[in-house]
């Protein structure tokens, strides 16, 4: 149909009719007039010839326009419009050209747009994903996959991933992938100053002919959940023995009773006074066990109670508390502060902290010591710090001194009366409003403790955050 109306275009119909009529003119008139029928036959040829060529240059131009139009979609410029009026066969394919590029730049902007919300979300997770072509390329790999694999570069995409990455075993396991075709799920531990802990997950990519064209791989960091679940394995193993040690000797001096001695006047009185003993340290364990557990939920539901407070009715307080166990020791305790200082607290939780922090330090302090208490304001900041004069705690053990039922010495702490829960309460009284708590010993020295607390008013999200 377009070869026909390509055809009368270059042949109109009024010039088959001109000829038609010239030509039988010719047979029909006189021979005289046949000189001014060429003449007007050469004119009309020439006329025809002049037309021609003005058609066949605007047809060569339109060609040239859809050539151009199409070198121009395929350097990308779908923007570009092709601008043909006539012939209207031709001026009929710019259109579709037109509409055609229209729809493939909807369409790569969809993609493109698509493209974009796919890296946003990738770089917003904390997880990091690697999606490998079929020869162990990488075709994408998010900002949380190069830190968590420690990759500096950035540029990495087309390369090979045991170019970026040297972890053997994390190779070893994309190599699995690929030679078996399954999914899989395992930790792998790097070898970094973490010894971070990332749990691996793997599967094989196919298209929708089921050819493989890929796989996928997911690494969470999961040394943070490791710690704690090792931390909450050690505290119920800690737990269990701590009840298990008063128990079992409450357990062996009844059974020795049972068994006689209660007929020992003398007998029957030390071990009723041991038995005592150490029902009291049992009670001691579950009170701070449950005081341990109160702050803590209270901290995370944000319902402890804080009011503006002088500073020095907690102090004075603590210090009342704490003088009949020093005045046992001959210990002295010694105060230095600004009555002025206020601040934002739960009196009750840090009368409890200041409390911990001197009974911890006459149990460690020699005869006739002394234990100095101060507190001073320094940049918005309040620091309150515990100083005793005994034997001190050697550096490697400072960075677990906060951690339950950790102890440096524990037979002498157990002999001291201690349950090893003190200084835990202190560190989560002191997150609990916002603050922290930080120690420093010297080896036959001393030891001081220091709370450092804001002075300024926190909102209930700032607590949880520093707790």
């Amino acid at each position: 149909m377009k070869s026909k109306q390509l055809f009368w275009h270059l042949f109109p119909p009024y010039l088959l009719t001109i000829v038609l009529v010239l030509a039988f003119a010719a047979l029909f008139v006189p021979a005289t007039y046949h000189t001014l029928l060429l003449f007007l036959f050469v004119g009309f040829f020439l006329l025809f010839l002049v037309r021609q060529a003005i058609v066949v240059q605007r047809l060569k131009e339109s060609l040239q326009e859809l050539e151009h139009a199409a070198v121009r979609y395929a350097e990308g410029e779908l923007n570009y419009k092709v601008r043909i009026t006539e012939p209207e066969e031709f001026s009929s394919h710019a259109i579709v050209m037109n509409e055609m590029a229209s729809q493939l730049q909807g369409e790569i902007q969809d993609l493109s747009n698509q493209k974009k919300k796919l890296d946003a979300v990738l770089s917003c997770m904390k997880e990091g994903v690697i999606a490998l072509d079929t020869d162990a390329r990488i075709i994408s790999i998010n900002k949380a996959a190069l830190a968590l694999l420690g990759v500096t570069e950035k540029n990495v995409r087309g390369r090979l991933i045991d170019e970026v990455t040297r972890n053997s075993e994390l190779q070893e396991h994309i190599r699995w992938v690929f030679e078996e075709g399954e999914s899989f799920h395992t930790e792998i531990v790097l070898r970094d100053t973490k010894s971070t802990v990332l749990e691996l997950h793997g599967t094989v990519l196919h298209d929708p002919a089921h050819a493989l064209i890929g796989a996928l791989f997911v690494l969470h960091d999961v040394t943070e959940y490791k710690r704690l679940e090792r931390m909450r394995t050690e505290f119920v193993a800690n737990v269990s023995h701590e009840l298990r040690t008063p128990i079992t000797s409450i357990k062996g001096f009844v059974e020795t009773l049972v068994e006689g001695a209660k007929d020992n006047p003398e007998e029957l009185d030390r071990f009723l006074g041991i038995i005592s003993r150490q029902t009291d340290r049992l009670g001691a364990i579950i009170k701070d066990l449950l005081s341990l557990a109160k702050i803590e939920r209270s901290a995370d539901v944000g319902d402890i109670e804080f009011v503006v407070s002088p500073l020095r009715g907690a102090l004075l307080s603590a210090i009342e508390v704490s003088e009949g166990k020093a005045a046992s020791k001959n210990v002295t305790l010694r105060l230095e502060y600004d009555e002025s200082l206020e601040m934002r607290m739960n009196p009750h939780l840090f009368e409890q902290a200041i409390i911990n922090l001197i009974d911890n330090a006459i149990k460690y302090s020699p005869e006739q010591g002394e234990i100095l208490i101060q507190a001073h304001k320094e940049k918005e900041l309040l620091h309150l710090a515990v100083s005793d004069r005994g034997c001190g705690i050697p550096k490697d053990h400072l960075p677990r001194l906060f951690e339950r039922f950790y102890r440096v010495d524990k037979a002498r702490s157990r002999e001291l009366g201690g349950t090893g829960l003190g200084l835990a309460i202190v560190k989560h009284i002191a997150q609990a409003h916002g603050g922290s708590v930080n120690v420093e010993s010297t080896v036959g020295e001393g030891t001081t403790f220091t709370i450092t607390l804001p002075c300024r008013d926190l909102e209930p999200s700032e607590l949880q955050a520093a707790g």
